[in-house]
């Protein structure tokens, strides 16, 4: 059996699912493999996996640089490899206190990088409420 050409074009993940439900159902493991592939690959390239990736990159260069040693986030990286970027970012701008991270890149100038920021840019994508707190928590450092 052949793989359809339209997984590789895709990039609606909605479409996808229903597509890898399909194979499960028909037993195509053919097919269940590929779009597996393409879904871990359009989750991987997101614009919100690409700000995470790169505000825990940061996060982890300034807190070596504040400890005198490599130090790597111990309990963010597990959580994001879990559960990926966005469920992590909801989790962290939820919190009722500002976290050690977004304290780290706010005292370098990096508020840009902070998961307020990968919200607020990234609205469509986020609950109301991590919005509102996003916005709020932003507003109280400019």
């Amino acid at each position: 059996m052949s793989v359809p050409d339209w997984i590789a074009k895709c990039d609606n993940l909605s479409l996808l699912q229903q597509g890898l439900e399909n194979a499960k159902a028909h037993q195509n493991q053919e097919v269940i493999h590929v779009i597996g592939k393409r879904i871990e690959f359009i989750k991987e390239n997101s614009p919100i996996e690409i700000a995470f990736r790169k505000m825990l990159q940061k996060y982890e260069e300034l807190l070596s640089l504040k400890n005198g040693k490599a130090t790597r986030a111990t309990r963010l990286r597990p959580k994001y490899h879990k559960d990926g970027a966005v469920v992590c970012i909801e989790y962290l701008v939820k919190l009722n206190n500002r976290t050690s991270g977004f304290n780290l890149l706010v005292d370098n100038k990096l508020a840009n990088l902070t998961c307020e920021a990968i919200v607020i840019e990234n609205k469509e994508m986020f609950s109301e409420e991590a919005v509102r707190m996003s916005q709020k928590r932003l507003s109280r450092i400019t």
